[in-house]
């Protein structure tokens, strides 16, 4: 089962930055954030980096019942800078968070010291409905991530120009994931990557057409 109303609700903000918009409002790694909505329902944060864990941005987007979570190694430094202890998770493990089943995935580069598998940094697999929606984190493709492809899932893939992967990299990335994904080719105009510095992004038609 696949609803597309969720691709509908996906907005990518900047970089690696999400927004899932529906009853339950679920923020990856948020930053970019406009004005202060406070509407966060669901804060995930994929590891601590500067391009993805944004104290400041994510001041605007909590409330008083505003659920985070992150890998275990970031919770001193959400207590510290949101004054909120995070629910904290460790690849492998599964939860629900906001009412959203969530699976904590493995994210790591294979090659980068900054990145490595021992950090147990993460990526998201959520379960809205009857949709799993991947977000991946920083990752190259690996046996955690391969794991998503028997799910119907839509995956992000973040790119940027000194770091991980370079687009064709993340090009042959997404096609061995989404190789069975009917979802994601149903919805041809919804973007699948989004790039910074300078690359634009590139929607599941333009994937499948390389």
């Amino acid at each position: 089962m696949f609803d597309q109303n969720v691709l509908d609700r996906i907005q990518v903000i900047t970089h690696s930055s999400i927004r899932i918009a529906g009853k339950t409002v679920i923020y990856i790694d948020p930053i970019g954030i406009a004005g202060e909505p406070h509407d966060a329902d669901l804060i995930l944060f994929t590891h601590p980096h500067f391009d993805h864990f944004s104290p400041k941005d994510v001041k605007k987007l909590m409330k008083a019942d505003t659920v985070i979570a992150a890998p275990k190694s970031m919770a001193l430094l959400c207590t510290l800078r949101l004054q909120k202890k995070p629910v904290t998770l460790l690849p492998g493990q599964q939860t629900e968070l906001a009412g959203i089943p969530v699976t904590a995935v493995a994210a790591y580069n294979k090659a980068k010291p900054s990145h490595m598998k021992l950090m147990n940094w993460l990526g998201y697999l959520l379960t809205i409905g009857a949709t799993q929606v991947y977000i991946s984190g920083d990752t190259d493709v690996t046996e955690e991530s391969k794991r998503c492809r028997s799910a119907v899932f839509i995956r992000w893939t973040p790119c940027r120009r000194r770091s991980l992967q370079t687009p064709l990299r993340r090009i042959r990335s997404f096609r061995c994931i989404t190789a069975s994904c009917s979802a994601a080719r149903r919805h041809p105009n919804s973007s699948a990557m989004h790039c910074s510095r300078g690359f634009r992004p590139i929607s599941v038609r333009q994937f499948t057409a390389m």
